[in-house]
């Protein structure tokens, strides 16, 4: 009657030492891995996360806002982004889309159906849409900022669409993907390699398991590390 499964790859322990740290490393919460790009002049996005070499995402946690941008190379058509509902999952989410010079939100619903609603994500600011150059080569370039409030343990599930070359949207786009695992964009206030997700559970008497992780609000992974077992 139902089935699921942890999509991402679950970190149970760490490595040298085996005991999890209590802080993330800066490469676990910025990785830096798209050409350099500059929020405004002379100063790059802090992080950035790519999931081909051609569609980039790059972000700067500013304060209580992070500033974001998505690259599509050698695009000149409509741009989208989806914050989406579910792990893994295109849809449904709420998108931000940028196509002409026009920056507008809409719902994606199952099946990829796509309606204007201007009712979500009214927390998005600074929103535009341009063509630049970034390391030599075309992109088009979707920018806008959010508060982190909106933003639960500063993680993200996200995916985007783009049309090669048109501008009329919403239309069929020419490719689609996204960040399949969380995407940290901030530090949050729990270890991201130890999550607590689940209600704390006792592992035995007076001692909780360490770490939890879930698939859905009914289903539950808790682990603990002891020595050379878990």
């Amino acid at each position: 009657t139902s089935r699921g499964g942890w999509k991402s790859e679950l970190q149970i322990n760490g490595t040298a030492p085996v005991i999890m740290p209590t802080t993330p490393t800066p490469m676990t919460t910025c990785p830096s891995e798209a050409p350099s790009f500059d929020r405004e002049a002379g100063t790059p996005y802090s992080c950035s996360s790519s999931t081909t070499d051609d569609v980039h995402l790059y972000w700067t946690v500013d304060g209580a806002a992070v500033h974001m941008a998505l690259t599509a190379k050698d695009v000149s058509g409509w741009l989208s982004i989806g914050f989406a509902e579910t792990r893994g999952r295109m849809d449904p989410a709420d998108s931000l889309s940028g196509y002409g010079m026009n920056v507008s939100t809409q719902k994606l619903l199952p099946g990829y159906d796509v309606s204007e609603d201007n009712t979500v994500l009214t927390d998005i600011t600074n929103r535009e849409i341009s063509t630049l150059t970034i390391g030599g080569e075309s992109y088009r370039v979707l920018r806008f900022t959010r508060t982190l409030v909106s933003i639960p343990s500063g993680v993200l599930s996200l995916n985007y669409a783009y049309h090669n070359t048109s501008n009329t949207f919403p239309s069929l786009h020419t490719s689609r993907g996204g960040w399949k695992s969380d995407l940290m964009i901030a530090n949050a206030p729990v270890n991201p390699l130890c999550p607590s997700e689940a209600p704390s559970f006792d592992r035995e008497a007076g001692t909780p398991y360490s770490c939890s992780s879930s698939t859905t609000d009914d289903v539950h992974l808790y682990w603990t590390v002891d020595g050379a077992a878990v």
